[in-house]
């Protein structure tokens, strides 16, 4: 086999951008081998790390295979030797080519740490070499007034009284520069709050110099009255709230009996029997008339349905909920690793613990990223108001819906109802119905209509759960989807079997191949959305489901979002974040793209592979995470994983979202896996190797 790779070393400045091609070709003297066929070709960065897609000859062979790595913006870490690799079907048999890229440019950084006073002052640097000398021009360092950037206090605690047993909130906002970190002072005694297991502390950081901390004491009791402040300090100074004083509510004395005549208390009885009668019969009257009222209800699945109400059809079904996740299992709040509550979350070792969200209570902005048609200065009616006023109403493909009893999941904010659609054509179908619980605040209203948004501009696929109708009226918002019998995809994986190997899933029917063509289900799924510019951010194993053909679906959009055009979203809110499963650049700078959710399908093949593990079982923080991953650690093999499939992981754990594959790549991989697991599987077929259905 010959390889070739062009152009030729390079001396390139900081932010150009090249294109590295390598193409490979078997030898003519090898022509009477079967399988001189070029396999695939991968390219390795300087640091020996697999950059950019591998490229994988497909089933029309091609004499000369070409691989492209495309670099943009070069950064310093990205000069050095890259490696073009080339294997044919020969074990171990492999050709390499190396490419070197060097900057012409030679840079110098001066990090002065701590600024002080004495560090003020003209700044300049000195090149030298044998054929001379130049100075730069000067910089001035100057430091600022510090008291002007000390904490400030914006928001002071308030009195509360509350009864014995319920819950008290204190509320703080402070300012400064560099943030300011906020401590909770009881009676003059900072570790008063600290030492009680029933004093929650969560904080959200508001912009780059505000800090908003909320302080939660569960199950008043009598010894937690007194007096409470919060206490805001930086490098730059320090600032006392003003004080607030918590105080128990003193229970009522029984109500003691008044001696009263006979015929008084006979009277009164008489005149309430009567009167009570009357509005039982008045009640009986009302629920009669509106019961035959609300028999039916009339669902537009056009683009919006509308009604005055939804009945709830007793079901004699038994309950057994599904694994549909609407809920904040896998979820972190944005707080900070502060000491409470936050620091008991943060070393919660699986991420299951959560905190009642602070945009439950306060007027933060929940959504903000360009051309979204959602204005994070709306409240939640506003952009109620502003989505519903897209949808089309329209009476045509008018259907019925019944709400059955049947719960299929519950989260903290949400609740989903199985129930019945009938068509026009008579026809009946099983369907999934969201709705919001009545403590949902405005967050969980903004994600919901987020998700109907998404569904909308998503439009149909065989590969995710498609949108039948959406209702939104007043404070109620319905979200009726298709509904996949089959349960996710993590039930599956974890649904063990009484015998056989790791990847060979006897109870559940789960073996390689099908393992394999789930995961192109999936693909093909995310592949419509990236099309749709439409991003995920929840891409994991709960949340994909098998229906009983074994079709693989993509469904909760909860967390989705529609991107802009420079295919960037920058989450500002408050809300929750899947972190095991997020990218490294979402998790440290907060934004998300279709390589994102290229992230999170890399480690979706890993619970596949594994068989529903939990990612990272060894790290325990969000934190710990980024620091991990920032040195360049990724999750190891798994031993019954191949290293064909390991190398998609790989890709797509790329710290460079412009290196990772896109899904239309990862698309054409995994069917290249699957012709291969032909050979094993000689009843597959052509359909089932392509994956590809045709969309209604």
């Amino acid at each position: 086999m010959d390889i070739f790779s062009s152009p030729p070393n390079h001396t390139l400045r900081v932010g150009a951008d090249i294109n590295l091609t390598c193409i490979a070709w078997p030898r003519y003297d090898h022509r009477l081998y079967p399988r001189r066929w070029t396999k695939y070709i991968q390219w390795y960065d300087p640091q020996g790390r697999s950059v950019g897609a591998k490229c994988l000859q497909g089933t029309s062979k091609v004499i000369k295979l070409r691989c492209t790595l495309i670099l943009k913006r070069l950064i310093m870490e990205q000069f050095g030797n890259y490696t073009c690799e080339a294997q044919n079907d020969y074990e171990g048999y492999c050709r390499q080519k190396v490419i070197s890229l060097d900057d012409e440019q030679i840079h110098s950084q001066l990090v002065i740490k701590g600024i002080k006073r004495e560090d003020n002052g003209k700044y300049y640097c000195f090149a030298n070499n044998s054929a001379g000398e130049k100075a730069s021009k000067p910089a001035f360092l100057s430091t600022k007034d510090l008291a002007s950037l000390a904490p400030e206090i914006v928001e002071d605690p308030k009195n509360q009284t509350v009864d014995a047993g319920f819950n008290a909130t204190f509320d703080c906002t402070a300012k400064g520069h560099p943030m300011p970190s906020i401590t909770w002072i009881k009676n003059d005694d900072a570790l008063a709050v600290q030492s009680y297991n029933r004093n929650r502390v969560a904080e959200i950081f508001l912009d780059d110099e505000q800090i908003h901390s909320q302080l939660v004491i569960k199950g008043i009791k009598r010894e937690d009255n007194g007096k409470y402040y919060c206490f805001a300090n930086n490098s730059a100074g320090e600032k006392a709230s003003k004080t607030a004083f918590l105080s128990t509510k003193d229970l009522a004395p029984p109500i003691k009996e008044q001696q009263r005549s006979v015929p008084l208390v006979t009277a009164l009885g008489v005149c309430g029997g009567a009167i009570l009668a009357f509005m039982s019969g008045c009640i009986m009257a009302f629920l009669y008339r509106r019961a035959r009222r609300n028999h039916e209800v009339t669902l537009h699945t056009h683009d919006d349905w509308r009604v005055d109400s939804i009945p709830r059809v007793s079901s004699e079904e038994r309950r057994t909920p599904i694994p549909l996740d609407v809920g904040d299992k896998h979820f972190l709040n944005s707080i900070s690793d502060q000491k409470g509550y936050a620091e008991e979350l943060f070393n919660s070792r699986n991420g299951h613990q959560s905190v009642e969200d602070g945009c439950c209570h306060r007027d933060v902005n929940i959504i903000s990223y360009q051309d979204s048609g959602m204005d994070s200065d709306k409240d939640s009616d506003e952009i109620q108001t502003s989505l519903f006023t897209e949808i089309e109403e329209s009476e045509k493909n008018q259907g019925t819906l019944e709400v059955l009893d049947e719960v299929l999941g519950e989260g903290e904010y949400g609740i989903v109802y199985k129930g019945r659609y009938g068509g026009r054509n008579g026809s009946i179908t099983d369907v999934a119905v969201k709705k919001l619980k009545g403590n949902a605040c405005t967050l969980g209203k903004a994600a919901l209509l987020n998700e109907i948004r998404t569904l909308k501009q998503a439009g149909r696929h065989p590969n995710i759960v498609n949108l039948i109708g959406t209702w939104i009226q007043g404070e109620t918002i319905l979200v009726v989807t298709e509904l996949v019998h089959g349960g996710s995809l993590e039930s599956f994986l974890r649904c063990k079997g009484d015998g056989g190997s790791e990847y060979a899933n006897v109870h559940c029917k789960l073996n390689d191949r099908q393992l394999l063509k789930i995961a192109l289900h999936v693909a093909l799924g995310m592949k419509h959305l990236e099309e749709q510019k439409c991003i995920h951010r929840d891409l994991a194993a709960r949340n994909v489901f098998i229906d009983p053909n074994m079709v693989a679906k993509v469904g909760d959009f909860g967390l989705a979002r529609e991107i802009t055009e420079d295919g960037l979203y920058i989450k500002t809110s408050c809300g929750k974040v899947p972190w095991r499963w997020s990218s490294l650049e979402s998790l440290r700078d907060r934004v998300y793209t279709s390589k994102s959710d290229v992230w999170s399908f890399g480690i979706l093949l890993w619970e596949m592979a594994t068989y529903g593990d939990s990612p990272y079982p060894d790290i325990p923080t969000p934190l710990a995470l980024v620091s991990r991953l920032s040195t360049g650690y990724r999750m190891s093999r798994p031993h019954q994983c191949s290293e064909e499939l390991y190398t998609l992981m790989r890709s797509c754990w790329n710290e460079n979202p412009l290196m990772r594959p896109s899904f239309a790549d990862i698309v054409d991989q995994l069917e290249y896996f699957l012709r291969e697991v032909k050979r094993t599987y000689i009843n597959i077929t052509e359909d089932e190797i392509s994956g590809r259905f045709e969309v209604n």
